[in-house]
């Protein structure tokens, strides 16, 4: 039971980090939690709101436009007597990493660069974009602030920008101690 809370945890929480800008997640938990419980599950096309309730949830903007019409196909009950006989779906870990590097790593101009140390609750995973200066088949050469530096494409997804803008590009803090203006 513990993994089941685990993993709807971790959906929550990838969620809300998701919609935040800010820490405000106090005011976006209603609106992602009523996203979750409309939103179908992968292996049975249903949401959680229809598996409990047996319909689908009134959510806000239903309730502008209402309608009289009361109709359910067939195939509705037929999903429904399936889904009682059916075992449930294993589940699947969707975790994995591996050695997957997005098609569109090697043409890209700017990058997200993961962040692999320890972060808050609502951090964002991924910090950027950053300019890419050499692209490897292993490493990337990326402007980061002033420095250049080498990363592992591991870390890296690419950046979709709009190139008849100009893009800010994210500067990180500076490190270490400030240094004596003397």
């Amino acid at each position: 039971a513990n993994g089941i809370v685990e993993r709807f945890h971790r959906t929550l929480k990838s969620s809300l980090r998701a919609r935040l800008s800010n820490n405000d997640w106090l005011e976006h938990l209603h609106w992602v939690l009523l996203g979750l419980r409309t939103a179908p599950k992968e292996d049975s096309g249903l949401s959680p709101a229809e598996l409990t309730f047996g319909m689908q949830l009134v959510i806000p903007g239903q309730l502008l436009a209402t309608s009289d019409f009361s109709y359910e196909p067939p195939e509705v009950d037929r999903l429904r007597l399936f889904h009682q006989v059916v075992p449930p779906v294993p589940f699947i870990n969707h975790d994995n990493r591996g050695d997957w590097i997005h098609p569109k790593l090697s043409d890209a101009k700017f990058i997200f660069l993961r962040t692999d140390s320890a972060r808050t609750a609502f951090q964002n995973p991924y910090e950027g974009p950053y300019e890419v200066l050499q692209a490897g088949i292993k490493t990337f050469k990326i402007k980061r602030g002033l420095i250049e530096e080498i990363v592992s494409t591991d870390r890296l997804k690419p950046a979709v920008v709009d190139t008849s803008i100009p893009v800010n590009v994210h500067v990180p803090r500076p490190k270490g101690r400030p240094r004596n203006k003397s």
